[in-house]
């Protein structure tokens, strides 16, 4: 397993995002608001995905943060796809800075012919769900906790003997709010506020065994 000189990714605040981190999947610049350099929910498997609940509130942002997830795991492993980018930036807000972060993050992914796949273990847990005005449209504040073990590596080119070129595979994660405003019928990414971000160990609580 060989790696690539050259691009220095870290995930999302944390990861990068991802990360969702958030690590390997984004790019970050410390701790910030505004949804650019959160710990994004990781690309992993399908085991990520947060389950319901019996609250009709949280249930709607369980799925908008369980869709947001699906959108940045499918743009970072195709990033010169132009379908899958619209995806993703299509749940954000158009005044969150982060939209045209992630933009900018996906088109140099797609430049450098670097891209993302899951991990064996990544997850992340919404540890609350709060609505402290009470309105019907937000904000409401999700905190997320992720775990994210994906890899970034060359999509373009193996090294001379044929392995795979690793641009970054340093496990991470972080703790983010998620801020979300409702539009018609869908929530979108209002601004992402950075708690806490680690690297090379998980400090999030055990995924649901629902």
């Amino acid at each position: 397993m060989k790696r690539r000189k050259g691009l220095r990714s870290s995930r999302d605040g944390v990861i990068a995002l991802a990360a969702i981190g958030l690590l390997a999947l984004s790019a970050c610049s410390g701790k910030s608001s505004g949804g650019g350099n959160a710990v994004q929910p990781p690309a992993t498997s399908a085991q990520a995905v947060a389950s319901p609940t019996t609250d009709p509130l949280k249930n709607q942002i369980t799925a908008a943060v369980n869709d947001y997830q699906r959108a940045y795991a499918a743009a970072v492993a195709d990033p010169g796809n132009e379908a899958k980018v619209r995806a993703l930036l299509a749940l954000y807000t158009t005044t969150n800075p982060g939209r045209e972060n992630a933009r900018e993050r996906m088109a140099n992914f797609a430049t450098s012919h670097t891209a993302g796949r899951p991990g064996p273990n990544g997850y992340f847990v919404i540890e609350s769900v709060t609505d402290p005005n009470g309105s019907p449209d937000g904000p409401v504040t999700s905190r997320v906790c992720a775990y994210d073990d994906s890899v970034l590596y060359d999509s373009h080119q193996r090294a001379p003997d044929g392995k795979e070129i690793i641009v970054n595979d340093t496990p991470g994660g972080g703790l983010s709010d998620f801020s979300w405003v409702r539009q018609g019928n869908q929530w979108l990414l209002q601004k992402t506020t950075v708690i806490d971000t680690w690297e090379g160990q998980n400090k999030c609580p055990a995924r649901s065994s629902s």
